[in-house]
């Protein structure tokens, strides 16, 4: 599961994947990253979040949340 919080404030975001993909989305400047829920290898539960980086070299990266938030706060 991804977790995203701080030690002095609540849980900003948190995640499991068992009901999708929770809104994170690719990143990548060269369009090379792919998200899917995985079934077939899992942590914990049924289900995980699988990045794959379709050209290598290129870069990966993946944005957690699309919602605005107060990083003062988180």
């Amino acid at each position: 599961p991804i977790e995203v919080s701080s030690a002095t404030h609540t849980f900003f975001m948190q995640c499991d994947f068992e009901n999708g993909n929770f809104g994170i989305s690719p990143r990548s400047m060269s369009g090379n990253v792919e998200i899917s829920v995985d079934t077939t290898e899992c942590f914990s539960g049924r289900k995980s979040l699988r990045i794959t980086n379709k050209k290598i070299p290129s870069d990966v990266s993946v944005r957690l949340s699309g919602k605005k938030f107060d990083a003062m706060k988180y």
